[in-house]
């Protein structure tokens, strides 16, 4: 559990994948996590790879995780195009789902786009997205 409180929020994002490696026993690649550690005062980027640790009986007892932070870069950040759309939408309360059926994509695109956004832009909720959004004019307050 120590490991879960110094991870903070992102431990939160984690838990349900744990969760889900645990119920089928399959491997999840690529997760893409979006986050503040209590201890940091800037905004991290991970992408990780779940898989179960079994024993001699082929029982699942741990989940293991591969993760690697992506570092952040200098430069300013440019959204693509699709990105600018769903922080539009993000912005004006439309959920994940929804922003999904409309576009006609899977939520897991949504998801992906969304984490890109956060690191891209350095945000941490999307209280700050919101923000991000009023201040450079996609959306009105």
């Amino acid at each position: 559990m120590k490991a879960f409180a110094a991870a903070g929020d992102v431990a939160l994002q984690a838990e349900p994948i744990l969760q889900s490696v645990f119920d089928t026993g399959k491997v999840i690649s690529g997760f893409e996590i979006t986050g503040k550690l209590p201890k940091r005062r800037d905004v991290g980027h991970w992408i990780a790879t779940y898989f179960p640790i079994r024993d001699a009986r082929e029982k699942i007892i741990q989940v293991g995780v591969l993760s690697a932070e992506i570092a952040s870069h200098s430069q300013p950040a440019t959204l693509s195009e699709r990105e600018r759309e769903i922080v539009t939408f993000l912005a004006n309360g439309i959920s994940t789902k929804e922003v999904a059926s409309i576009l006609g994509i899977s939520v897991k695109t949504v998801e992906s786009h969304r984490a890109r956004i956060f690191f891209k832009l350095k945000l941490d909720s999307v209280a700050s997205l919101v923000r991000y959004a009023i201040r450079t004019k996609m959306v009105e307050p």
